[in-house]
């Protein structure tokens, strides 16, 4: 792994003498290996569970069909997503911050953290992801692809210096490890446009004919493998505390190399990926649909089938002609009502008893009608079992009536979420371990003065 570096935090210059030409194209080469690792991890996700992650999402968003590639399917991973989320992220966060033993006096340090964290969890201004945002989306993207998370973010310029911003599924890549503490390194997966990439490094007009040639034009049209950009790396390397900037576009690799300015105990400006499901023992994603994803094909079929069958069951038959035009009447006019009108043909129906319906006769839809009855129990029973793997079974029987005695619903709140109950904790720590991240970082690029403008605490500074 590279160790700490003594160049510009802009760019790295080959040029110089033997010992420092030989020293720098060593550098290189980590920074090279370096590169490979990332992207050979980065081809295990594309040919693993991002595979996965795009079908889910593209089904979720309405993008793509169904299994059965049929635009009337159902589409019961949004109708589960939709369930689930409000159950387990449904309102801001609220900060609650006393000391671990009660009889240890530690004031007025809750009282400034808390305030700290609830200026951190406000809505921010319009235009900035604010944290409540993020976490809404690290939670649908936990839902639907599999993975979501949310990192810490610096601003030197801002009054609030600290920020929690959300990210894509596919922008986070970690080391092989069965733990995430136990990651030598993690990597920030950046699509930047050539102009993006340019004004973000500072890359001067000289320097930019390092670069390979950039495909800006790969947008709308672009395949999922295919990025929209240049693909830049921001990996950051637990041993040396360095976070280096890597680009396979540029011919020098490393765009550039930061100190750790946020001094975090666990060096990670994340908590690691948001994962209601995984591999038993691995630290690999599982979207939640691949566990009903034969269910919800089975649906989707039954669905389609049913559809036809609908379609098929409309009243047809054929009647006696010599009746003329009084039965085309009757049968044509959609807004005759209480009406009467001349049979010229009366003879006939009298001859021959029996009425009309002596005279008609109507294709059979008994049976039609119950196939589509046996369908519609078919893809209730489907549902169950769907709602019993997502745990949205749970919800349901946990919902309650106003008729309900005050013990029944408490008995239905108690048990009726027992298997949601995991999924709600593991959200919770996630927002539990930000909050600590947050206030980690603050001891470090917070000041004093930006301390008391932002929680305006009851209590003098030193100089005061």
């Amino acid at each position: 792994m590279p160790g700490p570096l003594n160049t510009d935090p802009a760019f790295i210059d080959l040029d110089g003498d033997d010992e420092a030409g030989e020293a720098q194209h060593d550098q290189k080469e980590e920074y090279r290996e370096l590169l490979e690792k990332v992207q050979g991890r980065e081809e295990v996700f594309k040919k693993g569970w991002w595979k996965d992650a795009v079908f889910a999402t593209k089904l979720y968003d309405g993008s793509s069909t169904s299994a059965v590639d049929d635009d009337k399917a159902y589409n019961i991973l949004y109708s589960n997503t939709e369930v689930l989320l409000p159950s387990l992220y449904s309102a801001t966060p609220k900060p609650a911050i006393r000391g671990r033993f009660v009889d240890v006096d530690v004031k007025p340090i809750p009282s400034v953290v808390e305030r700290y964290l609830t200026l951190l969890s406000d809505p921010g201004n319009p235009g900035i992801e604010s944290f409540d945002d993020a976490l809404s989306e690290t939670v649908l993207s936990a839902l639907v692809p599999g993975l979501g998370f949310s990192r810490l973010r610096y601003y030197k310029d801002r009054a609030m210096p600290l920020a929690v911003e959300s990210g894509h599924y596919k922008g986070l890549i970690w080391a092989k490890a069965r733990k995430w503490s136990k990651c030598p390194w993690i990597a920030f997966r950046h699509e930047l446009t050539s102009s993006e990439l340019f004004a973000q490094f500072k890359i001067p007009e000289n320097e930019r004919n390092k670069f390979k040639e950039l495909d800006d034009e790969n947008t709308e049209e672009r395949q999922d493998d295919k990025p929209r950009g240049t693909v830049v790396y921001e990996v950051w390397v637990k041993a040396s505390k360095k976070i280096i900037f890597l680009c396979g576009d540029w011919d020098e690799l490393c765009l550039r190399v930061d100190d750790d300015v946020l001094q975090l105990a666990g060096f990670y400006p994340t908590p690691g990926p948001l994962l209601l499901t995984m591999q038993p023992g691995e630290l690999n994603p599982v979207p939640l649909f691949q566990y009903y994803r034969n269910q919800a094909q089975e649906l989707n079929r039954i669905t389609v089938r049913l559809n036809k069958v609908i379609s098929a069951i409309r009243v047809r038959g054929a009647y006696n002609g010599l009746l003329g035009k009084e039965m085309e009447t009757l049968l044509s006019q959609n807004e005759m009502e209480n009406a009467l009108i001349p049979a010229s043909e009366a003879a006939i129906l009298a001859a021959q008893g029996g009425g009309f319906e002596r005279h008609i006769w109507m294709l059979p839809i008994e049976k039609l009608i119950t196939v589509a009855t046996s369908l519609y129990q078919a893809r209730e029973a489907i549902k169950s079992v769907i709602y019993e793997l997502t745990g949205i079974s749970d919800i349901i029987r946990g919902s309650s009536v106003a008729s309900e005695t005050a013990t029944a619903q408490d008995l239905k709140n108690k048990w009726g979420t027992v298997r949601l109950r995991k999924m709600q904790t593991i959200v919770a720590n996630y927002v539990r371990d930000l909050y600590r991240l947050a206030v980690d970082g603050a001891t470090s690029v917070v000041t004093v003065e930006q301390w008391k403008a932002i929680t305006q605490p009851p209590i003098p500074t030193k100089e005061e």
